[in-house]
Formats: C-alpha cells, sequence, structure tokens
C-alpha cells in the first residue's frame, strides 16, 4: 500500500541502547548511529511519527545517519529509501524523491539524522535545490495495522527484533544499491509477568496450605530486572489485599536482581520471626526501568499457614506422601497398586530427587513446579523401610 502523504506513521515502542552500524558499498558508505538513549525495556509511545513530520517543536532525536562519499563522481539521479522490519518481515519504508549529489571529491562527508530528514532540511549542496533529500512516499504492510492495535491495546509493541536499514540507489544504474546498511533499532522483550512457586497458595481460596518451617523459602519466576520479597502476618483488622500490602511487613527483602528468584526467609536482622499457628502473606515486586520511570510490577498474593512440625508427629510426612501419590496419579494413569498402596497408608521419612536428598518443603516446591507442564517419569525406586 502507497500513500503519498507528507506523514508517514509507524507505531512502535524502542527499546534503545547506544548502537553503530557501518557499512561501504563502492560509491559510499553509509554509518548508522543510535542516540545514546538510556537502556529501557519499554518506551511508552504511541503513533510514533518517525519522522515527526508536521509536529511543532520538533520530534525525537532517533538515529543519525552519515554518508561519506568514496568517489568524485556526480550521481544526478538519486533515491534514498528507509526501511523499518521485525523479525525479517518489513513493517514500513519510506521512499525519497529523485535527488542529485554533486561531483565533491572522494571523502566528503555528509552528516544528517531523523529529524532533519523529517523537516525536509537536509541537502547534499546548500547551493542546489535538487540536492534536497525529501520522502514523498509512506508503504505500509498490511502488518503495521494489527501492530498498531496490539500497541494501542497493550501499550507494548509485540515482541522481535527491530531493524533500521538504510538504502540509496543510482537510478541509472540498475536496482542494485549502491550504499546499504542497517542497525538493531529495538528488542522487544517487553517484562510483563511475575509468577509466584512457593510456598502456599493463592490468599482468598481455600486452606491455606501448611508450612513446617520458620525460614521458608520463597520462589518465583519472572523477566524483570529486579524483585522485592514482602511478607505480611494475617491481622484481623486487615479487611482487604491493599490493607495487607500497605500494612507493615514482617520482613521485606532487599532490592534482588533478575538472575535471583529465590530467598530463604532470614534468621537474623531486621526482620519479626514467623510464628507457628499464625497464617502470612507473601508477594513479589517486579521493577522494570521504562521512558516515563520505574514500573512496578506486582504478583498474586499467596498465603500460607506454619505449623510447629513437632505437635502433629508423622502427619507431615503422610501429607507429602499423599502431596507425591496425587502428582504420581496425573502422570502415571497405569501406577503399580503396590506404589499406590504404600503412599496411601504410609509416609516419606525420606525423598530423593534425583540423586539427592530433600526436605518435605523442597518437594512441594517441585511438584508445584510441574504443575501445568509436561512430566516423563522415567523411574521409580521406593523402600518400604524408610
Amino acid at each position: 500500500m502507497i500513500r503519498p502523504t507528507r506523514f508517514m506513521y509507524i507505531f512502535l515502542i524502542f527499546f534503545i541502547w547506544f548502537n553503530k552500524g557501518t557499512a561501504q558499498n563502492g560509491d559510499f558508505t553509509i554509518n548508522l548511529n543510535l542516540y545514546n538513549v538510556e537502556a529501557l525495556n519499554a518506551l511508552y509511545l504511541s503513533d510514533l511519527d518517525l519522522f515527526q513530520q508536521g509536529l511543532e517543536g520538533g520530534g525525537q532525536e532517533i538515529f543519525s545517519l552519515q554518508i561519506v562519499k568514496n568517489t568524485g563522481d556526480a550521481f544526478p539521479q538519486t533515491r534514498m529509501i528507509i526501511d523499518i522490519s521485525r523479525d525479517g518481515q518489513s513493517l514500513v519504508n519510506w521512499e525519497s524523491n529523485i535527488f542529485r549529489i554533486p561531483g565533491d571529491p572522494a571523502g566528503t562527508i555528509y552528516q544528517t539524522d531523523n529529524l532533519e530528514l523529517s523537516n525536509n532540511m537536509f541537502a547534499f549542496s546548500q547551493d542546489d535545490p535538487q540536492s534536497t533529500v525529501r520522502f514523498i512516499e509512506t508503504k505500509l504492510n498490511d502488518e503495521i495495522e494489527d501492530l498498531k492495535q496490539k500497541v494501542l491495546a497493550s501499550g507494548k509493541v509485540p515482541t522481535g527484533q527491530y531493524l533500521l536499514q538504510v538504502s540509496m540507489f543510482n537510478l541509472q544504474a540498475g536496482s542494485e544499491p549502491i550504499a546499504q546498511n542497517e542497525i538493531v533499532l529495538l528488542n522487544a522483550i517487553n517484562p510483563s509477568y511475575v509468577q509466584l512457586i512457593y510456598p502456599g497458595s493463592e490468599a482468598g481460596f481455600g486452606t491455606p496450605d501448611q508450612v513446617y518451617t520458620q525460614y521458608p523459602v520463597f520462589q518465583w519466576a519472572g523477566n524483570g530486572e529486579e524483585y522485592q520479597v514482602a511478607v505480611f502476618e494475617k491481622r484481623s483488622a486487615l479487611q482487604s489485599f491493599d490493607d495487607i500490602i500497605n500494612s507493615q511487613p514482617n520482613w521485606e527483602s532487599n532490592r534482588l536482581m533478575q538472575g535471583t528468584q529465590n530467598i530463604q526467609y532470614p534468621q537474623a536482622g531486621n526482620v519479626i520471626p514467623l510464628e507457628y499457628g499464625n497464617t502470612y502473606y507473601w508477594m513479589v515486586r517486579m521493577f522494570n526501568e521504562t521512558s516515563t520511570g520505574e514500573e512496578t510490577i506486582q504478583s498474586e498474593i499467596w498465603q500460607f499457614r506454619l505449623i510447629n512440625p513437632a505437635n502433629i508427629g508423622d502427619q507431615p510426612n503422610k501429607m507429602a506422601a499423599r502431596e507425591l501419590m496425587q502428582f504420581l496419579e496425573n502422570v502415571l494413569p497405569d501406577m503399580p497398586a503396590s506404589v499406590k498402596e504404600l503412599l496411601s497408608n504410609g509416609s516419606l521419612q525420606s525423598i530423593n530427587h534425583n540423586g539427592q536428598k530433600i526436605s518435605r518443603e523442597e518437594l512441594y516446591r517441585i511438584l508445584k513446579g510441574y504443575r501445568g507442564k509436561d512430566v516423563e517419569v522415567y523411574d521409580i525406586i521406593y523402600n518400604e523401610n524408610k
């Protein structure tokens, strides 16, 4: 679809970092450089006009373009095309008028950027009006409308790698570009989720899961830059989840970097100890840097009840056995009757996973991690005396 219009629109969210590309194709060398914008996960822009035409006060600096002339020849019929593609699929490109490049000596450098190009202010010679570059046509791929709707709906562009390509053509010498270069304009990763794994289950639904240690290990999954864990005691005065997360926590961790997605409740320091018999809530805050500042995404709130194992004898082991049986029944429809009987009537005194001894809490965490996934069981080894 060709739109011969002065306004050229593209709907994107940029993940911009300092980058540079250089390409030489004989007669000219094109150098592309993104402006040194702070590395962001998402730049919240909607209906971004790449060339900012018609907008008072100018637009946003996105890239600079340097063209180096490698010959003394003149080029009376030249065209420039700028293209943005996503994962190899062209989304939009802008085609210029036919302009003239004078016979300046080899080594001459011409410098411009997207703002000059948008306002028709770049010329290869200030004395020659026919050397001015003007973009007169916009070609939009059908996918751009779908992209626009996704951006407007979510505020973020679909994930993928977006490339900016600049090409120059000598219309007197065939269809191959006389200079071309491309640069990664955006890697859209859209960090947007944080999921709790262990301990407990979603607050407000059913009986809280039981935990038998005052120092549980909190585990979650997410794709953010930093995380913070907060644990709250359930109190009668707290009537809503907003009351909970705005109350004084028993403990709030320091910020944890992206590679850390688990942490144990501390045994010392500025922390209120967890007490047997109480119910607790916990959550994770995920932090991401965006163009509008820091974005905070909050996980669900999970709950668990702390039980003193000294007061319930062998009950935790029996409960662990039942949990394991339910899991095995789901993944092993033909589980031997002898194993069912053993798990139904016995308890787990010792548990090994992948050759290593683990605790009941670790077993629960592993089983929760398998939920919703395809599981293949290779072998089950059990000892009735253990």
